[in-house]
């Protein structure tokens, strides 16, 4: 025993004790969508996906992997500019196509997001589907991890209200 705190010695011990963790394996976090539920335009002009209307994607594990939009309405067209990604399906100035690039390139679209209502459409005469964005994200496997693994996917939606505007008889 220690000559403890009366004998001049010391009471304090002290350990240390070192854990090692081992194969720890990694999970494939899915995409997330930033969007409004709903944004307000007018019938027969172009509405762009700015400012607080802005749709946006984040992954925290793609790293600089590529991911995958789908962008689709039923009725009128969705246009963007799409800078570093790539259109793999359907056609942009459609109701629907797909990007893959990056997490940023894709956001750097989605920020030139265009949207274009047929004519005379509005809130009174085309119905809540018709006016509906529906987005679609996959991660394509992307993980921290390295390896690709089973895609995650995150799916969201914006309806579009569409003011109606007196047209000239």
């Amino acid at each position: 025993a220690g000559a403890g705190a009366a004998g001049g010695g010391s009471d304090v011990h002290s350990a240390s004790t070192t854990v090692e963790i081992v194969n720890i394996a990694s999970v494939n976090d899915a995409p997330t969508i930033s969007r409004p539920a709903t944004v307000s335009a007018t019938e027969d002009v172009e509405f762009n996906f700015t400012g607080g209307n802005t749709i946006s994607i984040a992954d925290v594990d793609a790293r600089n992997g590529a991911v995958e939009v789908a962008l689709s309405i039923p009725t009128g067209s969705i246009t963007l500019t799409p800078g570093a990604t790539s259109v793999t399906s359907g056609s942009l100035g459609s109701s629907a196509f797909t990007l893959q690039g990056t997490v940023s390139a894709i956001n750097s679209a989605l920020a030139t997001l265009r949207y274009t209502s047929p004519l005379d459409d509005n809130s009174l005469n085309a119905s809540d589907a018709e006016r509906t964005l529906a987005i679609n994200v996959s991660d394509l496997g992307n993980s921290s991890g390295g390896a690709m693994t089973t895609a995650g996917t995150a799916n969201a939606s914006t309806l579009i209200n569409l003011a109606a505007v007196n047209d000239t008889p």
